[in-house]
Protein backbone atom coordinates (compact mmCIF):
# COMPACT_ATOMS: atom_id res chain seq x y z
CA UNK A 1 0.00 0.00 0.00
CA UNK A 2 2.80 2.57 0.73
CA UNK A 3 4.68 1.46 -2.27
CA UNK A 4 0.91 2.22 -4.26
CA UNK A 5 1.39 6.01 -2.76
CA UNK A 6 4.75 6.50 -3.07
CA UNK A 7 4.58 5.67 -6.91
CA UNK A 8 0.92 7.86 -6.99
CA UNK A 9 3.65 10.57 -6.04
CA UNK A 10 5.68 9.87 -7.94
CA UNK A 11 3.52 10.25 -10.91
CA UNK A 12 1.87 13.12 -10.05
CA UNK A 13 5.58 15.04 -9.53
CA UNK A 14 6.58 13.88 -13.19
CA UNK A 15 3.23 15.48 -14.44
CA UNK A 16 3.34 18.49 -12.78
CA UNK A 17 6.99 18.76 -13.77
CA UNK A 18 5.86 18.04 -17.31
CA UNK A 19 2.97 20.82 -17.26
CA UNK A 20 5.61 23.19 -16.46
CA UNK A 21 7.69 23.25 -19.68
CA UNK A 22 7.27 25.81 -21.92
CA UNK A 23 6.27 25.11 -25.75
CA UNK A 24 8.41 27.80 -28.05
CA UNK A 25 7.66 28.56 -31.56
CA UNK A 26 10.71 28.22 -34.07
CA UNK A 27 9.88 31.65 -35.81
CA UNK A 28 13.14 31.74 -38.33
CA UNK A 29 16.62 30.21 -38.47
CA UNK A 30 19.66 32.68 -39.65
CA UNK A 31 23.10 31.40 -40.41
CA UNK A 32 22.31 28.31 -38.45
CA UNK A 33 20.65 30.13 -35.13
CA UNK A 34 16.92 29.10 -34.61
CA UNK A 35 14.79 32.04 -33.14
CA UNK A 36 12.27 30.44 -31.01
CA UNK A 37 9.62 32.12 -28.72
CA UNK A 38 6.52 31.70 -26.27
CA UNK A 39 4.44 33.32 -24.67
CA UNK A 40 3.30 32.46 -21.24
CA UNK A 41 2.33 34.37 -17.63
CA UNK A 42 4.53 36.05 -15.03
CA UNK A 43 2.65 37.30 -12.04
CA UNK A 44 -0.63 37.37 -14.18
CA UNK A 45 0.43 39.25 -16.91
CA UNK A 46 1.30 37.89 -20.54
CA UNK A 47 5.34 38.15 -21.34
CA UNK A 48 7.24 37.05 -24.24
CA UNK A 49 9.78 34.49 -23.39
CA UNK A 50 12.74 33.91 -26.03
CA UNK A 51 15.08 30.71 -26.68
CA UNK A 52 17.67 30.91 -29.06
CA UNK A 53 20.02 27.78 -30.37
CA UNK A 54 23.03 28.51 -32.02
CA UNK A 55 23.92 25.41 -33.61
CA UNK A 56 27.30 26.99 -35.19
CA UNK A 57 30.61 25.67 -33.86
CA UNK A 58 31.71 28.83 -31.83
CA UNK A 59 29.90 31.72 -30.45
CA UNK A 60 28.21 34.06 -32.66
CA UNK A 61 26.96 37.62 -31.76
CA UNK A 62 23.00 38.08 -32.95
CA UNK A 63 20.95 40.57 -33.43
CA UNK A 64 17.04 41.25 -34.39
CA UNK A 65 13.96 43.99 -33.75
CA UNK A 66 10.77 42.70 -31.68
CA UNK A 67 7.27 42.77 -33.50
CA UNK A 68 4.32 42.50 -31.41
CA UNK A 69 0.24 42.55 -31.44
CA UNK A 70 -1.52 43.72 -28.38
CA UNK A 71 -5.11 43.92 -27.09
CA UNK A 72 -4.81 47.89 -27.90
CA UNK A 73 -2.86 47.18 -31.12
CA UNK A 74 -4.07 43.84 -33.38
CA UNK A 75 -1.81 44.42 -35.94
CA UNK A 76 1.70 43.39 -36.01
CA UNK A 77 4.01 46.69 -34.76
CA UNK A 78 7.84 46.85 -35.49
CA UNK A 79 10.24 47.04 -32.47
CA UNK A 80 12.55 50.04 -33.08
CA UNK A 81 15.49 49.66 -31.36
CA UNK A 82 17.44 46.65 -32.39
CA UNK A 83 18.55 43.86 -29.40
CA UNK A 84 21.83 42.53 -29.39
CA UNK A 85 23.32 39.34 -27.93
CA UNK A 86 26.95 37.49 -27.56
CA UNK A 87 25.90 33.91 -28.09
CA UNK A 88 27.48 31.20 -27.13
CA UNK A 89 27.08 27.63 -29.18
CA UNK A 90 24.30 25.97 -27.60
CA UNK A 91 20.52 27.14 -26.34
CA UNK A 92 19.89 30.09 -24.83
CA UNK A 93 16.57 30.21 -22.71
CA UNK A 94 15.85 31.43 -18.85
CA UNK A 95 14.24 28.86 -17.10
CA UNK A 96 11.17 30.69 -15.42
CA UNK A 97 9.87 34.36 -14.70
CA UNK A 98 12.27 35.20 -12.48
CA UNK A 99 15.41 33.84 -14.03
CA UNK A 100 17.63 37.30 -14.46
CA UNK A 101 20.43 35.84 -15.80
CA UNK A 102 19.34 37.45 -19.69
CA UNK A 103 17.24 39.97 -19.15
CA UNK A 104 17.37 40.41 -23.06
CA UNK A 105 14.81 36.79 -23.65
CA UNK A 106 12.24 37.89 -21.57
CA UNK A 107 9.67 40.75 -23.01
CA UNK A 108 7.12 42.22 -20.40
CA UNK A 109 3.99 44.55 -21.61
CA UNK A 110 5.69 47.74 -21.03
CA UNK A 111 8.68 47.39 -22.51
CA UNK A 112 6.40 47.01 -25.98
CA UNK A 113 4.85 50.56 -25.70
CA UNK A 114 5.47 53.61 -23.04
CA UNK A 115 2.70 55.04 -23.47
CA UNK A 116 0.16 52.25 -22.76
CA UNK A 117 0.59 48.96 -21.19
CA UNK A 118 -1.44 46.06 -23.23
CA UNK A 119 -1.57 42.61 -23.01
CA UNK A 120 0.63 41.11 -25.79
CA UNK A 121 -1.17 38.49 -28.02
CA UNK A 122 1.72 37.73 -30.68
CA UNK A 123 5.38 38.07 -31.34
CA UNK A 124 7.58 37.51 -34.56
CA UNK A 125 11.06 38.01 -34.53
CA UNK A 126 12.45 40.76 -37.62
CA UNK A 127 16.09 42.57 -39.21
CA UNK A 128 17.66 39.14 -37.53
CA UNK A 129 21.61 39.11 -38.48
CA UNK A 130 24.07 36.45 -37.02
CA UNK A 131 28.09 37.61 -37.54
CA UNK A 132 30.58 35.20 -36.12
Amino acid sequence: MKRLFFLSGLLLLSISGFAQQQTYTLDRTVDNVDCYYTLTQCDGKTVVMIRLDNRNAAPVTISWKENFTTTLVPQMSPGNKPKHLALPVGVSELSGCTDTSNPQLLINANQVNVTYIADITGFAFSDVSVAQ
